[in-house]
Parts: C-alpha cells; structure tokens; sequence
C-alpha cells in the first residue's frame, strides 16, 4: 500500500474532519471516546484515510489483517506491541481491518484494551453491526461516503496516460464506479474506447441503521424490501418525530400482519413510506446517555 498524506486525499475535507480530530487529540492526552470506528463500503478509503491522518499526527502505525491467524494469541501480541512505542519513542496506533472476520472469542481481548485506553485503536469494518454495541458504545463511529463521480473524474485524470483523449471513458467509469478502487480497476481493464450506456450503476445496498436511515430520507425503494426489523425502523420513526398518524397506522398494520394472511408483505411496504426530517439513531436501553435528548 502507497500512503498518501492528508492533502493527497481527495473529496470534501469534512468527510475526514472526525478522523483527523480524533488522532490529533491524542496530543492533548486520552479522548473521552474511544475507540474510533470506521465504517463504509469497501474501497472507499478507510483504510486509507486512517493511514494518512495517524501518520501525520506521528504514530507508528501497527495493522491487524483478516489474512491473519487472529486468535487470542495474535491480538494479545499486536496489543502489547501497540503499547510500545519505537525505537526512536513514537507512539503506536493500532488499525484493526476486516471486523466482521473476528471470531468471539478475539472480540474478548478487546474488553480490558477498551476500558485502558492505552494506545490509539482504529476498527475498520463495512457496517457498524460488525462491531459488537458494547465495543463502539463508548467510541466514536463515522461512515466514510462512497466517493462522487466529480472526485473519480479528479482521481482517474491523474492516473490515466492520456486523460486529454479519454474523457467519455473516464466521465462512464465515474459515473458507474461505486468506490476507488473500482474505479481503478475499471481504468486498468477496460479497452481505451470502452463506453457502454446499457451498463447502470447499482444503487448502494443498505444494512443496519444505515438502511433505517435511507428509509426515513426517502432514499430507500420500496421494491427492494426491508431487511431491518420493523420494531426498528418504528423506534426510529417515532424518536425523529415523524407524523404520528403515519406511525400509528404502521404500528397497527406490524400488529395485524401476525394474525391477517398476506398482510405482511404490505406492513413492511408502509415502513418504507415512513419520512422523518432527522434520521437520529435512538439511545439504547437508557435515555440519559450522551446524545440521547429527543427532539420535540
């Protein structure tokens, strides 16, 4: 992997902003949160991102990969390591990748890094849901976006040879290419002339809350279903303030459909029609904990 420093990334700053503050705070001693999750599709540049601002703010980075043996013994050694510093006194930061490939009984060792806060510790990981609520709950979660096509067409003009007689190929390999690294393999792949209008880009698949998300934004068809649980998707509706008569109805339908033959199917198609002007995630269990003041 070819690190980059902050100002070779490319896109909106305020996709990084969180990330940059974080590690930078570690000057000013621990942050009140911790660890700091990193989630997005894949190829978007977690991973990337996380290099760049750790390094710029002097860590020596140590990586955990899911190529590893990841057992108990490995993240006890990555972890004693990331408590060293080097051999000149930098201070480490641990990034862990690929979240969802950590077994039980891995997530274990996590307890004792989590309450000691001794070293930086980043998890990268698709979806928040990979990461276990007792381990984030503390921690600071941001989403790094799927790039947009004028930042593709920033990226792939300054990788492509001839950029200047290539412009309709790059325009279509923006446009269709959901992350980076699509984007460059598609470059790499493709014929110098290739162009084809019947290829569409596929709209992003939503999991978790980032699905509720979509839903109370609009953003969500209802031809595709709805995986989260419904009680879900009316908790949130119900905390974002949308119009009660709205969730009502759609409470009432989630109740029918578990008695009324065919029913469901339409339950779950009114969910997707629920909108709400924030998309605030509910607090869990308790109202007093931080973030968790309901808006009126």
């Amino acid at each position: 992997m070819v690190d980059l420093t902050p100002s070779e990334l490319i896109g909106a700053k305020r996709y990084f902003a969180p990330v940059k503050s974080w590690l930078d705070s570690w000057a000013y001693g621990t942050p009140s949160v911790y660890p700091l999750v990193i989630v997005g599709d894949s190829g978007v540049g977690k991973t990337t991102v996380a290099r760049a601002y750790a390094q710029a703010a002097g860590f020596d980075i140590i990586e955990s990969h899911a190529d590893a043996d990841r057992d108990v013994k490995h993240f006890k050694k990555v972890f004693s390591e990331a408590r060293m510093p080097t051999f000149f006194g930098e201070p480490r930061c641990l990034i862990v990748e690929d979240a969802s490939a950590i077994t039980k009984s891995g997530w274990r060792t996590f307890d004792q890094v989590i309450k000691a806060k001794a070293f930086p510790l980043i998890i990268i990981a698709e979806n928040e849901t990979e990461v276990a609520w007792q381990y984030r709950k503390s921690g600071l979660t941001h989403e790094i976006p799927q790039p947009q096509p004028a930042d593709l067409i920033q990226l792939l003009n300054s990788i492509c040879p001839d950029a200047e007689g290539q412009v309709s190929r790059i325009r279509w390999i923006a446009e269709n290419a959901s992350s980076w690294r699509t984007a460059k393999f598609l470059l790499q792949t493709t014929p110098p002339d290739w162009e084809d209008d019947s290829v569409q880009a596929g709209d992003r698949t939503r999991t978790g809350f980032n699905e509720i998300t979509a839903i109370l934004r609009g953003e969500h068809p209802i031809e595709r279903g709805i995986s989260s649980h419904p009680l879900g998707v009316l908790q949130a509706a119900d905390w974002n303030c949308a119009p009660p008569d709205h969730v009502i109805e759609a409470m009432r339908l989630h109740s029918l459909a578990w008695a009324v033959e065919g029913l469901s199917s339409v339950s779950m198609a009114y969910l997707s029609t629920l909108r709400a002007g924030t998309q605030d995630k509910p607090p869990f269990r308790k109202r007093d904990i931080r973030g968790s003041v309901r808006r009126v």
